[in-house]
């Protein structure tokens, strides 16, 4: 389908009150033809640059190549669209996940340490009662 050639015709003639009338508005006097969605022939696609989160989680230290095809389609435009789309998807995803996760690490942490000062002060406790007692003769 993008290999297909329009076929090149003679513009028809306009009357010259129409083109008075595109004149006084400012509007182009030439008939406007159909222009190709995208350009077409051949095209360097560019690759994947890394993040601060992809370097530091060694997930993409540095760019993926960029790819150079022969010909330029509708169906290359889109994939490289989907990609980069899903690409930020998952960044944004792994970014939360990655808060998720320190925040649930801070939770851990303090409980470990409401339990060992827990434990610290049951010891004490316990050493103060037997440190604390008379000798019994």
């Amino acid at each position: 389908m993008d290999d297909i050639q329009v076929a090149r015709m003679e513009p028809p003639k306009q009357k010259t009150s129409i083109l008075i009338r595109r004149k006084l508005a400012r509007l182009s006097l030439e008939e406007e033809c159909e222009k190709p969605l995208i350009e077409r022939g051949s095209r360097k696609w560019p690759g994947i640059k890394p993040t601060e989160i992809t370097i530091q989680t060694k997930i993409l230290t540095r760019k993926t190549p960029s790819i150079t095809t022969l010909k330029t389609t509708l169906g290359h435009l889109a994939a490289v669209e989907a990609r980069d789309a899903v690409y930020l998807k998952y960044l944004a995803s792994f970014a939360e996940e990655m808060k998720k996760i320190h925040k649930d690490d801070a939770a851990l942490v303090k409980e470990a340490q409401h339990w060992k000062d827990s434990w610290k002060r049951s010891l004490d406790t316990i050493k103060g009662l037997y440190l604390c007692q008379p000798s019994a003769k």
